[in-house]
């Protein structure tokens, strides 16, 4: 998985992004065919559904704008040189 949202981008819409990319794609993760490390499962169907849920789905969707999280640019790889 590629890095498309800046640090310090609002949590719930990095949530929602996430959601999207378990929709294009179920298994996100480093690797994705052979996950290590925390697999991504997205939000739940029941969790979807509510107030807060929804609000989720639609700031990831307001920074997608229309496109599938694959189709995002990608932010340059960090590593711990630049994140001092």
């Amino acid at each position: 998985m590629t890095q498309v949202t800046a640090p310090g981008t609002d949590p719930d819409a990095v949530r929602g992004i996430e959601q999207r990319g378990t929709e294009e794609n179920p298994l996100l993760g480093r690797k994705s065919d052979k996950v290590r490390g925390n697999k991504i499962s997205g939000i739940s169907e029941r969790k979807q559904k509510t107030a807060r849920g929804r609000q989720r789905l639609a700031k990831g969707d307001g920074i997608l704008a229309g496109r599938k999280p694959s189709q995002m640019p990608a932010l340059n790889t960090l590593n711990a040189k630049t994140c001092k």
